[in-house]
């Protein structure tokens, strides 16, 4: 028997109405696996996290609070903000502040803090460009008359590995 294509379809629908009347049990499978296949789509999309722990040590006063950022690239480290960068402040209560980042995707970052004294949101400095405030980066690696480098601040979060870094500011 030759049918035109819609006649097809139209046996074809309803057919599968026949099959879907006769096996409500066929009708649940296959939501159901639908449903795990739309899950595990989404799942595998979603980029592995871990949480970047923050302790930032040596503050020398409680005024103002302390501004940390983590970098994905060199492109505005260790001062300025940019695109993809994140940013946490927090108030001084002691000698030491911890910040906590949560969901960060796996990757290299490099992490800037700031004893913003002042609350201006910015490192300031004196007449010949030396920092008036406390700053720091991760690996510790400061220097008293240029900015830390990119490349000796980095470190590597891996997914569902949480890490931990101590910071000491230099004033």
């Amino acid at each position: 028997m030759n049918l035109s294509r819609p006649a097809r379809l139209v046996a074809g629908k309803q057919k599968w109405r026949k099959v879907m009347k006769l096996h409500p049990a066929l009708r649940l499978i296959i939501t159901f696996s639908t449903a795990v296949s739309f899950v595990a789509t989404a799942l595998a999309d979603t980029p592995p996290i871990a949480k970047l722990v923050v302790n930032v040590e040596t503050l020398r006063s409680t005024q103002g609070s302390v501004q940390c950022r983590i970098y994905r690239s060199a492109a505005g480290f260790p001062e300025d903000p940019v695109e993809g960068s994140i940013e946490k402040r927090t108030p001084i209560a002691g000698e030491s502040v911890t910040l906590s980042f949560e969901n960060v995707t796996a990757g290299t970052y490099a992490v800037s803090c700031l004893h913003d004294e002042n609350n201006n949101r910015k490192l300031d400095k004196n007449f010949f460009g030396v920092p008036t405030e406390g700053y720091g980066v991760s690996n510790n690696k400061t220097y008293a008359m240029s900015s830390p480098k990119w490349a000796e601040s980095i470190f590597t979060m891996e997914a569902g590995k949480d890490v931990s870094l101590g910071i000491k500011l230099r004033y």
